[in-house]
């Protein structure tokens, strides 16, 4: 059971770490956090969370928590699936720089775009530092409770974690956000108040969208539907990837709202995390953040799920901070995940050892660091590295977004101030914005360095579950 009290710390070297840290002030101005929680909700859309503006009830008690942290209304995935984006997360760097991914020599697929060969998958960079490995050098203990096939250890996003729990999941197949928060909670107890960073994953708004009682059906229901039985068309990617242009408003809608359903299950599990922590006496030293791996595409452009688009409904992610030294707000300006890492070191007053934060492309967010300088553009942020169809990387310079197909050599430009949903290409009426975005994408491109990778070593039952998300055939 929840206990109202933190246990003692432990003596010794976490305890000494924990008080330098404190001393320090660390970044965010007074008592820096010992404690990082950070909160990966698979597949959520920034647009639909409540705090973002959406009517539907799906997220009170995120949106409880927004209104008392930092909410970063613009904030950008690296890439449209989950792989290459835990790979930002955790190193601070965009897919190029890291490696993890999907090989993209040649065509991306041995048939259909949307068809992916299961050997061209890469590891995370052996050579990279990671957030787990940066903190457990600083005496935090480091534990993840993941659950998807791309996180596997197999993939190298393990790294520097002294507790990695990866549980095999698949669309039907899937360790719940309940239980998930129940593992976590218990390590956390386990920690005997010494610093800790904990990554915590939930499966649950990715395919299938089943949410459990009571939340199925909260939303929308189908004819006759029954609790606890599948409503067709909601079960399968490729069912309903297949049957798009078929597909009637009405079914649209059921699918949209079982999604959303989804996310109002984990936004429960969010708060009794988050409960659980405030029980331990834990709030007060622990900085959290919440944000995405990647958004979900509902039809919005005339496809499905994610992986294969640049468009914001997939590279839009919600990201919230509150916690120790966290002022409220909201932040307008583009941010991306490769910041999440800096932002962690700088709240914690710690610079990884042989590569200092100014090496990475990423920055710190606690303010006033998110903002330019007067008189500076903002800076662009982007996203590569699709799974699905041709390589393609996006680029958003507020107000302007440009989407470069690298094979083709055709771009688009939107004006997402005017126009959100990218329904209006400008490339053609505003080329000098247009070459001025790809002008900048380029020189970010050319600063690059390579990420270093090898084949990811994938086991038959790895496989038959990467099968069953339908990310291969």
């Amino acid at each position: 059971m929840d206990t109202p009290t933190p246990a003692p710390r432990v003596a010794g070297a976490s305890a000494v770490v924990a008080l330098v840290l404190v001393l320090s002030g660390a970044g965010c101005g007074g008592a820096a956090p010992d404690a990082v929680v950070l909160i990966v909700v698979d597949a959520v859309r920034a647009d639909h969370l409540g705090a973002y503006g959406y009517p539907r009830p799906t997220s009170p008690n995120i949106d409880a928590r927004a209104a008392e942290g930092l909410l970063f209304e613009r904030a950008y995935t690296t890439s449209p699936w989950t792989l290459p984006a835990f790979g930002s997360l955790l190193t601070g760097r965009l897919p190029t720089g890291h490696a993890a991914g999907f090989e993209a020599e040649g065509d991306l697929a041995d048939g259909p775009s949307e068809v992916a060969a299961a050997r061209r998958f890469l590891t995370l960079d052996p050579k990279l530092p990671t957030l787990a490995g940066i903190l457990a050098t600083h005496g935090f203990a480091t534990g993840a409770f993941v659950t998807n096939p791309f996180l596997h250890p197999r993939f190298g996003l393990e790294r520097g974690f002294t507790h990695y729990d990866h549980h095999e999941s698949s669309n039907t197949e899937v360790r719940r956000a309940d239980v998930v928060t129940d593992l976590s909670l218990a390590w956390i107890e386990e920690q005997a108040g010494g610093p800790f960073f904990l990554l915590v994953h939930f499966f649950d708004p990715h395919l299938d969208y089943d949410a459990p009682p009571p939340f199925r059906g909260r939303f929308a229901a189908a004819p006759g539907d029954e609790a606890g039985a599948p409503r067709p068309p909601l079960q399968g990617l490729w069912p309903i990837r297949n049957a798009v242009a078929e597909l009637s408003a009405s079914q649209r809608d059921l699918i949209a709202a079982a999604y959303d359903e989804e996310i109002a299950f984990v936004d429960a599990e969010v708060g009794r995390l988050l409960a659980g922590i405030e029980r331990r006496g834990l709030h007060e030293r622990t900085l959290v953040i919440l944000t995405a791996d990647h958004g979900e595409e509902l039809f919005d452009h005339g496809g499905f799920e994610h992986g294969h688009a640049m468009y914001d409904e997939v590279l839009r992610v919600p990201l919230i901070l509150w916690g120790p030294g966290i002022e409220p707000g909201r932040e307008a300006v583009p941010v991306s995940l490769i910041d999440i890492l800096p932002t962690i070191l700088d709240a914690l007053g710690i610079e990884a050892a042989g590569d200092p934060a100014a090496a990475l492309p990423g920055i710190s967010l606690l303010p006033p660091r998110s903002r330019p300088p007067a008189g500076q553009p903002p800076r662009p942020v982007i996203a590569e590295a699709p799974l699905y169809g041709p390589r393609t990387k996006a680029i958003v310079e507020w107000p302007y977004k440009a989407i470069l197909d690298l094979e083709s050599g055709e771009a688009q430009l939107f004006d997402l101030s005017a126009d959100p949903g990218e329904l209006d290409d400008l490339a053609a009426a505003r080329p000098e914005e247009l070459r001025g975005l790809l002008g900048a994408l380029a020189d970010r491109i050319a600063a690059a360095t390579p990420g270093e990778s090898a084949a990811a070593e994938l086991d038959d039952e790895l496989l038959r579950r990467l099968r069953a998300l339908g990310y291969i055939r």
